[in-house]
């Protein structure tokens, strides 16, 4: 998907990736971070229940990522 920590780390400063990942498992396409590409947000909000815990699993370790990245 072309991300890699530091764009997260430029990108998403503001805990987005944990918010997105909540969201997504909620189902909420109007608590998704408002910088993130809508087309994309809406694919993954159609997703079945399994794939958006997969996806979330896999934003929650982004947000881990950048967390490291950064030092804390």
């Amino acid at each position: 998907h072309n991300r890699d920590v530091l764009s997260d780390v430029k990108e998403n400063a503001q805990k987005q990736l944990m918010f997105g990942a909540m969201a997504l498992l909620r189902s909420n396409l109007h608590e998704m971070p408002e910088t993130w590409d809508k087309g994309i947000v809406y694919k993954m909000i159609q997703k079945s229940y399994k794939e958006r815990l997969i996806i979330a699993g896999a934003l929650l370790c982004a947000e881990i990522d950048r967390l490291n990245a950064i030092g804390e």
